[in-house]
């Protein structure tokens, strides 16, 4: 499962448009560009590990949603609790983390098919889901849901979240940090991050 995850959050990242108005197409147009740039660098992508992160940074995150990411994994109480510069360190400690995660992931990839299905909106078109299947080699097929918003820091879309047979990612991550108690300091919180890395490297 987390291969799936890995190899789904980092296809669609390479080198679109954060401000097209069509989320989906936004997605499909990425999986294209992404899975051209693994299938031209397999060798590189497996054995050059700051090759994989440089390609994560500059790609994946700008169709983040970061400026948002540290409220929507931590609770409302947490959140409030850190300072301007604390909520700052987070954010980059997040980011670190994710990059490291996902250009381990990168060397997963094995000619992976995706498969969009459907989007669907809310009321005010401002949230997007879009629905779609990723086959492997062997056509195992696992179901991947994204979901985008707009919002008034950001031209266009950005992901919020992905959904992978059902399984949230970022809950995954806000159940194991809520569990932190800001009064006991901030550090444990950022340590938990920095623990969640470190493992990413060694593994």
């Amino acid at each position: 499962m987390r291969q799936i995850i890995l190899t789904s959050l980092i296809f669609f990242s390479f080198a679109v448009s954060a401000n097209t108005e069509d989320p989906e197409k936004m997605l499909r147009q990425a999986a294209s560009s992404m899975t051209q740039i693994l299938d031209s660098n397999p060798s590189r992508i497996k054995e050059d590990t700051s090759f994989a992160e440089q390609v994560v940074r500059e790609n994946l995150l700008p169709l983040i949603d970061t400026q948002g990411i540290g409220r929507r994994l931590l609770t409302t109480k947490q959140w409030g609790q850190l300072s301007d510069d604390q909520q700052k360190r987070f954010n980059d400690a997040f980011i670190n983390h994710l990059i490291k995660t996902y250009s381990s992931g990168l060397s997963n990839y094995d000619g992976h098919r995706f498969v969009f299905k459907k989007t669907q909106y809310n009321h005010n078109r401002r949230t997007a889901w879009v629905n779609s299947d990723i086959i492997s080699q062997d056509n195992e097929t696992f179901n991947v849901l994204y979901t985008l918003k707009k919002s008034g820091n950001y031209q266009g879309w950005r992901v919020v979240d992905i959904s992978v047979n059902g399984i949230k990612v970022l809950q995954n991550y806000r159940e194991q940090l809520k569990t932190v108690d800001l009064t006991q300091g901030f550090d444990e919180l950022i340590l938990k991050i920095e623990q969640a890395s470190d493992e990413t490297d060694k593994k």
